[in-house]
């Protein structure tokens, strides 16, 4: 499993002695946990990283990530906005994927602060960092994201028309599972806005076979 291998990651930095290295196996550890709910798991493995660059005089930007993550899903969202602002101000100008990563955490707080235009403004950002670093998993899960405020905000033209550009990204890199999810948000939308979806669904499918 992926939490193995950065338990292994972690034990191999920390006999070469690479602190940076031992943060990031932990800081990845601790999103894993995050993912699958296990929030007090994940909180002490993001103090323990505090520690560990508050003692070197570093600040890193996943680490502080996962924190406004973290303070997220626990409804802290003043203290996750303080902290994932303070992510974006670290992140180096030139790292691309860190700026997507920290502007998506952003996008979802905002989603569950209800303040959807905030929320459309930071995934905007995420997709034009994705973009940058072509990084298309990313792609995907932000116009899915993107799609999913519209739906929310009752916009079903613009909700369809995001999800049909994930749903593809998805289907190009045979990503069953969220094609499935995708395209049952998509269908169920694109009844809503009179949209005929029948394009997509064969070029999806016809991916999917790896055509």
């Amino acid at each position: 499993s992926a939490l193995l291998f950065f338990q292994e990651a972690y034990e191999i930095y920390t006999r070469l002695d690479n602190l940076e290295g031992v943060i990031q196996a932990l800081s990845n550890q601790a999103a894993i946990h995050i993912q699958e709910d296990r929030l007090d798991k994940a909180a002490a493995l993001i103090q323990t990283t505090e520690k560990m660059t508050e003692s070197a005089g570093k600040v890193l930007a996943h680490v502080l990530n996962n924190k406004g993550i973290l303070l997220t899903r626990q409804h802290r969202y003043d203290e996750a906005e303080t902290i994932l602002m303070q992510a974006l101000e670290t992140t180096a100008s030139d790292n691309v994927n860190t700026y997507a990563t920290v502007c998506s955490s952003l996008g979802n707080l905002m989603v569950e602060k209800t303040e959807y235009d905030r929320a459309l403004a930071f995934y905007e950002k995420a997709l034009f960092f994705d973009r940058q670093s072509e990084f298309h998993p990313g792609l995907a899960d932000n116009l899915n994201a993107v799609g999913r405020v519209y739906l929310k905000q009752e916009k079903y033209d613009q909700a369809v028309a995001y999800f049909q550009r994930s749903i593809k990204i998805y289907a190009l890199f045979g990503n069953r599972e969220q094609v499935s999810r995708t395209m049952n948000l998509l269908e169920d939308t694109a009844t809503r806005s009179n949209t005929d979806v029948t394009l997509t669904r064969y070029f999806v499918d016809k991916w999917l076979k790896g055509e």
